[in-house]
């Protein structure tokens, strides 16, 4: 069987109750801000592209269409409230993720599994659930001190964010997004668990 394309991947998200928004594909992994509505700034003076309307509702068949039917736009998942109090955990590395994994394997936890993940090109891991709440901003769970390179290339860096969650006006690149959305050229791919079409409700007692 021929797999999805960009725009079959996006609709089948949507469907699922997860807002989306296009992505470039030149991996900035910035919105594809040309493709996006326009709404007036007063402190500019002029309209700017936003994304904005997509934390508070899904996005058409028509607007599916005119971003993803071409197959070079990447698709984002929108974080919070509009996706069902959707929150992603972004592990910057497999050995951070590896490491979380076994602490649940250790407890006994009923979250061992049961959780959609998926493989980021960096390569990294990205494990998704819904709350009964919607869940706050993003916040950052761990960190570490950048390399004397890091200091050098980026000199204002203080820390760096190792794993962090995405919630309410955040999002993530998802898997049907083309190569050249990241700046590896690497593919974002379901690792396990369920789909992300079949993203599990979390009780209190279960949270990660």
């Amino acid at each position: 069987m021929d797999p999805l394309t960009v725009l079959e991947v996006a609709q089948a998200y949507v469907a699922a109750g997860l807002s989306v928004i296009p992505v470039k594909p030149d991996g900035s992994k910035a919105p594809a801000w040309d493709l996006l509505p326009r709404e007036e700034d007063p402190q500019l003076g002029r309209t700017r592209p936003v994304w904005k309307p997509f934390q508070r509702r899904l996005p058409t068949a028509q607007e599916l269409e005119a971003w993803f039917a071409p197959g070079r736009c990447g698709i984002a998942v929108v974080c919070g409230a509009v996706s069902g109090n959707l929150e992603v955990i972004d592990f910057e590395s497999v050995e951070l993720f590896d490491r979380w994994e076994a602490s649940l394997r250790q407890t006994g936890s009923p979250l061992l599994g049961a959780l959609p993940v998926v493989e980021t090109p960096r390569p990294g891991r990205h494990v998704y659930y819904r709350l009964p709440l919607p869940p706050a901003g993003s916040r950052k769970l761990a960190r570490r001190q950048p390399t004397a390179q890091e200091r050098a290339d980026r000199p204002r860096l203080l820390s760096v964010v190792l794993i962090e969650t995405k919630g309410e006006a955040g999002y993530v690149l998802a898997p049907g997004s083309p190569a050249a959305c990241h700046p590896s050229g690497q593919l974002y791919r379901h690792l396990g668990g369920p789909p992300l079409t079949a993203i599990p409700l979390l009780t209190e007692g279960s949270l990660p």
